[in-house]
């Protein structure tokens, strides 16, 4: 009889045999996302192993040989990743061509809500393209720091900076409200 309640590991519906995954007795307490089956356990052995913290063991019937469960503790907390910054607009970071503003213009977007947010034109290498292209530009900012780039060109061909942070465009448009609703137009 294996030892799954001995070592607070749950089996969901008796199940006996097989290869299930389980909350982990040891990091879901401790976890963002409490409802994330890490531990693999093979009911047929009593093998388990947590894919989160590392804690692993056999639940099979205590013999003469029999060790606790091993445990491996990794830290539950990555590290801040280390994000790339774009380069800022070249130039007065305004200038919009006539083509560029009337396609806006066509779409209800004005050339004052252009610059509100700091919407740019220029040069980039597009890998769908393999060269450099004329693209749009669309600045991510955050606390006025500039933390993104997308570029799309005028046959829908999109990129972002490699390596830098993903973040919703115009954060802080939505500064200081309690309450945003987040839409998407089709």
């Amino acid at each position: 009889m294996m030892r799954w309640h001995e070592l607070h590991i749950e089996i969901p519906y008796g199940r006996t045999s097989g290869q299930i995954k389980t909350y982990c007795p040891e990091c879901r307490d401790n976890r963002k996302n409490k409802r994330d089956k890490s531990l693999s356990c093979d009911l047929a052995t009593g093998m388990f192993n947590c894919h989160y913290c590392g804690y692993s063991g056999c639940a099979a019937p205590k013999q003469e040989n029999w060790q606790k469960p091993f445990y491996n503790p990794r830290p539950l907390s990555a590290k801040k990743p280390e994000y790339k910054k774009p380069k800022p607009p070249s130039g007065t970071g305004q200038q919009m061509s006539a083509k560029a503003l009337s396609w806006f213009k066509g779409r209800g977007i004005s050339e004052e809500t252009l610059k509100a947010l700091k919407v740019t034109e220029g040069l980039e290498w597009m890998p769908q393209k393999e060269g450099q292209a004329n693209t749009i530009q669309f600045n991510y900012y955050r606390g006025g720091e500039l933390l993104n780039t997308k570029f799309r060109t005028g046959d829908k061909c999109f990129k972002l900076v490699s390596g830098a942070e993903l973040l919703p465009y115009n954060i802080d448009g939505i500064k200081g409200t309690k309450e945003v609703i987040i839409t998407r137009a089709k």
